[in-house]
């Protein structure tokens, strides 16, 4: 899927949105959502290792199926090696499953909603943090 001004959520804020938290409600912009197939698997590991797996389960399926999801291209590898080099050179390194949603993020043209400080040190990101 390839489109433009795409909001992507970070796996942080749908938990928070799974958990309700207060407030957040009317930080979100009233759009479809975007999510990278990393935050899908994230999503869906957590699902499987909860104390109640069948429910998280069936919670979580239902909110990656209102999503657009958006998968790894050899276009997203290109991405991500130049994120990860800039990342290096400049002596911050993030988590890679992190590196991969950025990558996504920045092919796509999206905007990133995350309360992860780290995403910052990805130039050429389009951030919004929710806290």
């Amino acid at each position: 899927m390839k489109a433009g001004n795409n909001v992507f959520l970070d796996t942080n804020i749908v938990i928070d949105i799974f958990k309700n938290k207060e407030g957040l409600k009317g930080k979100l912009p009233k759009t479809k959502f975007a999510l990278s197939v990393i935050v899908a698997a994230e999503l869906l590991f957590g699902a499987e290792n909860s104390s109640n797996t069948a429910r998280h389960k069936e919670e979580v399926e239902r909110f990656i199926k209102a999503c657009s999801i958006f998968d790894i291209t050899l276009q997203t590898a290109e991405y991500y090696s130049k994120i990860k080099s800039q990342l290096r050179k400049a002596g911050n390194p993030i988590p890679e499953n992190d590196i991969w949603i950025a990558a996504i993020c920045v092919q796509n043209n999206g905007q990133l909603l995350t309360n992860d400080q780290h995403f910052f040190y990805i130039e050429g990101l389009n951030l919004s943090k929710m806290e």
